[in-house]
């Protein structure tokens, strides 16, 4: 297994990535740190980097909660 290295504007700048991507970093969304009114944020690693993250997950039943999301 190659590790691949971080270029600076990787870290920089925001990036997507899928929900597959995410439930597997946070191992099913286990490690909850927070909880808000309309989302929940969990502790993941990302595969290949080990590069430590927090998740936000809103709730799908809150247009508010997504609104607030995609304004951050």
């Amino acid at each position: 297994m190659t590790s691949k290295k971080i270029e600076g504007w990787e870290i920089d700048y925001p990036h997507r990535f899928s929900y597959r991507e995410l439930y597997r970093a946070t191992k099913g969304f286990k490690d909850e740190l927070g909880k808000g009114s309309f989302d929940s944020v969990y502790k993941g690693v990302m595969p290949g980097t080990g590069l430590e993250v927090a998740v936000k997950k809103v709730s799908p039943e809150s247009k508010q909660g997504m609104r607030e999301f995609v304004a951050e």
